[in-house]
């Protein structure tokens, strides 16, 4: 991802459905665009959401939308929020957090792209948040959580469709058709088929190595998870007790999609993408340079990388090729569920917003965006 594009990713994910708060003061003249029941959007307010929505659009190398079109997706935003303020849906938390999360994570990413010393704080964070938004932390927390309840109330409305989705069947007709309009996709470089165990040698707070004895702990850790795999232990076991890498100890192995702990995917040697930079953004170019001469169905020795030990498992060594429709049909399935998934979120909140709109008093002051 460019640069550019990182910058874009973090723009939309704090500003989508994080609009500012509509003023409920007195407006006079040519300060009014729209009204939205008993909240009024100023002119002043859709140039600053039209330059952001252009910024993201321009990055992605499409073509932004008029002021008109950011407009309606105001009031849509306006409609939302009123009528989840009046709604007694109970917030879930887990949901909360999760999507609060990944908004840090990018922030941190974005952060890091800019400065490689950059060390993450809330206070900066929340900062950030401040001077790009224009709006106090308490209020960029409510309308994320509004953002949230109203997923929720999307996802209640469209269960019995979900619940469906979850053992649809698509044909090989079907699948062949996607594989065939994706074939770049399931183009497999010379690469090395990868899970690891993750032992952390930098503090998780600021990215500072450790030192001391809590560096002795840790490279303790690693020889003897490496120890014990010579002896002949699971490394699946290994793995999920000791690894600290806590997102890959849960990752599913795409191609049968059950979980496989530690699982990576399919690293290049050959062909740098944006997966193999991202690698070694992650692990650094030490063990980048390392994986040509990894063996089939063996483990490695403690290898250090950017943040760690890692001890790899190769789980399939390959020279290029093209992925059969058999070894991409749980992939496929899993693609076409997803867009069916998405697709019906959309329908419905398309139609949960025709709801809305006919119930609203929305008036506009401004001719050019009737």
């Amino acid at each position: 991802m460019t640069f550019f594009k990182q910058k874009a990713l973090i723009i939309l994910t704090l500003f989508i459905f994080t609009l500012p708060l509509f003023s409920q003061r007195i407006l006079m003249g040519d300060d009014k665009v729209a009204k939205v029941n008993n909240a009024i959007i100023t002119l002043k307010e859709l140039k600053e959401q039209y330059e952001q929505v252009r910024l993201i659009y321009i990055s992605q190398g499409m073509n932004p939308p008029t002021e008109k079109e950011v407009l309606e997706l105001m009031i849509d935003d306006k409609l939302k929020e009123q009528e989840i303020k009046k709604s007694s849906i109970i917030l879930n938390e887990a949901a909360f957090k999760q999507q609060l999360d990944f908004i840090k994570s990018n922030f941190l990413q974005y952060m890091l792209q800019q400065n490689p010393k950059f060390q993450y704080s809330d206070d900066k964070f929340i900062s950030y948040i401040e001077q790009e938004q224009k709006i106090s932390y308490d209020e960029f927390i409510e309308k994320l959580e509004i953002k949230v309840k109203f997923e929720q109330e999307i996802g209640k409305r469209v269960e019995g469709q979900i619940q469906a989705l979850r053992t649809k069947t698509y044909s090989d007709a079907e699948l062949s058709k996607i594989r065939s309009q994706n074939i770049q996709q399931f183009v497999i470089a010379d690469s090395v088929e990868l899970k690891h165990i993750f032992i952390l040698t930098v503090d998780p707070q600021t990215g500072k190595p450790l030192q001391g004895t809590q560096l002795q702990t840790q490279t303790e850790k690693a020889k003897d998870c490496y120890d014990r795999l010579k002896k002949g232990e699971d490394f699946n076991k290994i793995c999920n007790i000791y690894s600290d890498d806590e997102a890959t100890k849960i990752a599913k192995n795409p191609m049968n999609g059950k979980t496989d702990p530690g699982y990576i995917g399919y690293i290049s040697w050959s062909n740098v993408t944006e997966k193999e930079k991202s690698f070694i953004q992650q692990f650094g170019n030490s063990v980048y340079n390392k994986i040509s001469g990894f063996k089939k169905g063996t483990f490695t020795e403690m290898i250090q990388g950017k943040y760690g030990y890692h001890i790899f498992y190769v789980l399939d060594k390959v020279t290029e090729k093209i992925l059969t429709l058999d070894e991409t049909r749980l992939m496929l399935t899993a693609q076409l569920r997803e867009y069916d998934y998405q697709k019906i979120l959309l329908d419905e909140n398309q139609k949960y917003m025709k709801e809305l709109r006919k119930r609203a008093d929305i008036k506009y002051y401004k001719e050019e965006y009737k």
